[in-house]
């Protein structure tokens, strides 16, 4: 069975027979492009790259990555990529999926253009994406990465996932967040929270982008996602796994955004929230905050800024 984290007032336990499931669910929604880059394409060989092709290394066959097409028809770019893909040794990993389910905007009939903060009709869309994305994969994996389809996979980037992944459950197994990129991307969670991460997503989509809300719910910033967090922690990570290679953020226009971080940059403000960063002076021996000092509980972290580099695709 599935242990859900949460609250119990909230939401109880979740009971779902577990079947097969994978270790890592990765899901990537995705929407054509004014020129039709080929963004998505070159988001998906960085995964491959990663993705283990010998059947006696411990992850084969334990990631799953769900590439879904919220655009309908007339997607030229993820038609392509399911047709490059969807065949060889990597094609048991890739699931390409239309979403074919409708959501309805709040605010019927609005074109609004919105801000950086708040959210116009484009971005309101995004965030019932988003929503459609994690109902359609839940279920599938213990945890699920969410990114978005212009960001490459960091060379090692599953196995520091894996890294990152058990060295968090050791310090704080019930987290319900690791930080590991920047924006939409780079979130790890458990499959036992997706259900309420997509009640509130869908509850607040008026007030804030998604990326700030998701934040808001796993920092337990609004009496509401405090009461669902509860005692748990969210994580944030020393290194960014992702890199981006659009040349304008899918979510919304920043005249004065920061500039993105390059592979296993150090994930600092203003690039993430103060409160999900991690934090370089409390945890200075560490790669992770919240961090512990409990006699036989530290682990020394590894080092990956040696590994600074774009990825080799």
């Amino acid at each position: 069975m599935y242990a859900h984290f949460g609250n119990a007032k909230s939401m109880g336990a979740v009971s779902r027979a577990r079947q097969h499931v994978a270790w890592l669910s990765i899901g990537i929604p995705t929407i054509p492009r004014a020129h039709d880059e080929d963004y998505l394409i070159r988001t998906i060989r960085s995964l491959i790259r990663e993705l283990p092709a010998d059947t006696s290394d411990p992850l084969f066959g334990k990631v799953v990555v769900y590439v879904v097409n919220m655009h309908g028809h007339d997607h030229d770019v993820f038609s392509r990529a399911q047709r490059k893909f969807s065949l060889g040794v990597y094609a048991k990993y890739l699931n390409f999926i239309t979403e074919s389910n409708r959501t309805i905007d709040p605010l019927p009939g609005k074109r609004d253009l919105g801000t950086p903060n708040k959210p116009g009709w484009k971005v309101r869309k995004q965030t019932r994406d988003i929503v459609l994305l994690l109902r359609r994969i839940q279920g599938t994996a213990d945890y699920v990465l969410i990114m978005e389809d212009d960001m490459q996979l960091c060379t090692y980037g599953l196995l520091v996932s894996h890294y990152v992944l058990s060295r968090a459950s050791h310090y704080s197994p019930r987290w319900l967040a690791i930080r590991a990129s920047f924006g939409m991307n780079g979130i790890f969670i458990h499959n036992g929270d997706i259900l309420h991460l997509c009640e509130y997503l869908s509850k607040h989509q008026t007030r804030r982008p998604p990326d700030h809300l998701i934040v808001e719910w796993y920092a337990g910033e609004t009496a509401e996602s405090a009461d669902y967090r509860g005692s748990r922690h969210h994580v944030g990570f020393r290194y960014n796994i992702l890199r981006h290679i659009g040349s304008v953020s899918t979510l919304r226009f920043q005249a004065q955004a920061p500039s993105m971080p390059e592979c296993y940059d150090e994930l600092q403000p203003p690039v993430v929230f103060p409160v999900e960063a991690y934090d370089p002076v409390a945890c200075s021996r560490d790669d992770i905050t919240p961090c512990s000092w409990e006699p036989g509980k530290h682990r020394p972290p590894l080092d990956f800024s040696h590994q600074r580099r774009p990825p080799a695709v």
